[in-house]
């Protein structure tokens, strides 16, 4: 593959290429990331903005002050749990694979000279633990071709389960038979079609036309032999929308809710600002998983704010096929592949660690385990029942009438 002459990238020469790109440093401070020719001379936006949107993922205070809508949850600890925690098993099932741990690395970057790196970094450990991986999206290379290789792991992870990516609004404009093509230039497993509404609002000549998406995904459903994910970027699915995307052929979902990573908040600071988009807006991760599973049977996937195995650990037992990261990862994807591993094998521990605590072995039995709530919550002791779940006892406000019923 071509590309950066570096093995990786710092955070550093990030925030100094990004500053260089946009016009605040002289010629000849890129710091060895690629090249003013690569990207923004030849007048790509694109490139800029993605270099933009990791300098302030890395750096600036993008996340809600809602979080992820699980912190009223609890567990209720097994003083004799009669497991070993060399026995846990983390093993689990997401559209036909067999994976040894329940995490799946979301989308993060591609199509600017440099990145390579981060994704190379990114699938090198997901291929040494054997957990599926999401490309940044695409748009850039579909645009210009020669930014193809900071999209191509396939050589560094050749049995990763690897999801591409493609905005709905660029699914609708270039077509489902150009998405595929560029799924197969870089051998996808399956394709990711992420829904940014609120993010495009904030992005000055954001793209708020929003008609005919769910038309292009129904095609791109009908045409696809892969596997077609829809995924939120910060603001969740609510019930009623996962029921129109099962309704088409969508094969799962990737839920996305607030209490992470603000694509809107990052937008308004790249633009000095901009915020059209109501503070705190969005369904916040718990409330959402638990609406999509009362509205459909697709697999789920649980993002948004996950920061802990104790996070994983409660999404897992509310009925999440799997726990999507993304943000966490960025700064160890640009040191190396082992400091990724590293970080995710941390909170393998810590959600095996709650497992053994509350006397589950698998993730059958985790889902199978009381959840109570916060003392002090008025929805303390009612037991949720949901169409996929049995009966628990779990707490928090906000979920009544949604993802599931309090009686």
């Amino acid at each position: 593959m071509g590309g950066s002459d570096r093995d990786g990238l710092t955070t550093a020469m990030l925030t100094e290429r990004c500053r260089w790109e946009r016009g605040d440093l002289p010629l000849g401070h890129c710091g060895g990331i690629g090249s003013r020719g690569d990207t923004a001379a030849a007048g790509d936006g694109v490139s800029v903005r993605k270099l933009d949107q990791l300098d302030i993922v890395l750096h600036g205070e993008i996340e809600g002050t809602r979080g992820n809508g699980f912190e009223p949850i609890r567990f209720v600890h097994n003083a004799l749990p009669e497991v070993s925690l060399a026995e846990v098993s983390m093993n689990t099932t997401f559209l036909g694979r067999e994976f040894h741990l329940p995490f799946i690395i979301e989308a993060m970057t591609g199509g600017v000279p440099g990145t390579e790196a981060i994704n190379g970094n990114l699938a090198r450990a997901a291929e040494g633990l054997g957990i599926p991986m999401c490309l940044g999206s695409q748009r850039a290379m579909m645009e210009r071709p020669e930014l193809t290789f900071t999209y191509q792991v396939r050589e560094l992870a050749p049995t990763v389960f690897l999801f591409g990516n493609l905005g709905g609004t660029q699914l609708r404009a270039l077509g489902a038979e150009a998405a595929l093509r560029a799924m197969d230039e870089v051998g996808t497993d399956g394709v990711a079609i992420h829904l940014n509404p609120a993010q495009e609002v904030n992005q000055p000549g954001g793209d708020t036309d929003w008609t005919g998406v769910l038309d292009e995904i129904a095609l791109l459903c009908r045409m696809s032999p892969k596997p077609i994910i829809v995924k939120e970027t910060g603001c969740g699915l609510s019930g009623e929308v996962a029921r129109r995307l099962a309704a088409i052929g969508v094969s799962a979902l990737d839920i996305a809710g607030a209490g992470g990573t603000c694509w809107a908040m990052v937008e308004s600071k790249r633009s000095n600002g901009r915020a059209l988009v109501p503070e705190g807006w969005g369904i916040t991760t718990a409330e959402s998983l638990l609406a999509c599973l009362r509205a459909t049977d697709r697999p789920l996937i649980a993002s948004g704010g996950m920061r802990t195995g104790h996070d994983a650990a409660k999404a897992l037992a509310l009925g999440a096929s799997l726990v999507g990261l993304a943000r966490p990862l960025l700064a160890p994807a640009m040191e190396s592949a082992e400091a990724v591993t590293a970080l995710l094998l941390q909170l393998a521990q810590e959600l095996a660690t709650v497992m053994l605590l509350v006397g589950a072995v698998s993730l059958e039995e985790l889902r199978n385990v009381e959840l109570r709530v916060d003392p002090g919550s008025s929805a303390a002791g009612r037991t949720l029942r949901r169409s996929r779940m049995p009966a628990r006892q779990v707490s928090g406000a906000g979920f009544a009438g949604r993802g599931g019923t309090l009686e």
